[in-house]
């Protein structure tokens, strides 16, 4: 009896698990980076124009403005209020893994202490300071950098940055210190959830329908310039045949 029981809490326990890994998130597809993440439901992505706002009053450098996308919770009002991410692509083809070293040599460089190795979530889960990880089966490299004022720490900003067959997906992730602890998991299953495959799939319907609406513009336009090239090609035989009558017309007084 106890062992039927147990299979059945263990069955039960495996179809909560499936469910709550597989449709409690919105999907992000980016056409121009060619993948897709999943964030939570209660996440919003944030409209181009308020971002840029932000970013000029923010006095941002010329490449933030080159994101990909924002996205921030559905209760934050302005969307920095509380924790929010930034994606941005370096489309630079898939890297070696000499030029992975390379880059990880010079991120070494910068925070002046060597790379750890270690599996993104044994990393975030003790994560304490900035040296920079790297995860070698996901070919993730994960920094945490403190957001000082004054003497305290006001904000963490987590850069996650992602090698994958078009180059590199980099998140950056802003938190108030006092949420980083229960955020930083959403952060982490945001890149566990990075995938290239089946993007077709996983498109949202908005999105294909806004594809959809280009086509038929595309196609409005083609029927458009082939109705006016016939038009022109109408109006021109009108005008030949008009000019044959009249020279037909002056033929004839001539000859009388």
């Amino acid at each position: 009896m106890s062992k039927t029981i147990t299979k059945y809490t263990l069955t039960l326990a495996t179809i909560l698990l499936v469910l709550a890994t597989s449709g409690l998130g919105k999907n992000y597809v980016s056409f121009n980076g060619g993948f897709y993440i999943t964030y939570p439901d209660n996440w919003y992505q944030v409209d181009y124009n308020t971002v840029d706002v932000f970013l000029a009053r923010s006095k941002a450098g010329k490449e933030m403005f080159n994101y990909e996308a924002v996205f921030a919770p559905d209760s934050s009002k302005p969307f920095f209020a509380n924790s929010y991410f930034f994606i941005s692509l370096e489309k630079v083809g898939e890297l070696s893994q000499h030029q992975i070293d390379s880059v990880l040599e010079k991120l070494s460089r910068v925070f002046g202490e060597g790379i750890k190795y270690s599996p993104v979530g044994d990393f975030i889960s003790n994560i304490k300071s900035n040296v920079p990880n790297y995860d070698k089966k996901t070919k993730v490299v994960t920094i945490l950098n403190n957001i000082v004022q004054g003497q305290d720490t006001v904000k963490k900003n987590l850069i996650m940055m992602k090698f994958y067959n078009k180059g590199i997906a980099s998140f950056y992730f802003y938190c108030p210190d006092s949420l980083f602890d229960k955020d930083k998991q959403i952060f982490e299953d945001i890149i566990a959830s990075f995938s290239t495959k089946d993007i077709d799939k996983v498109i949202p319907h908005e999105q294909a329908k806004v594809a959809n609406l280009k086509d038929k513009i595309k196609t409005t336009e083609s029927e458009s310039a082939y109705g006016e090239k016939s038009r022109t090609i109408l109006l021109i035989a009108v005008f030949v045949v008009i000019l044959l009558i009249m020279i037909t017309i002056l033929r004839k007084k001539r000859k009388r």
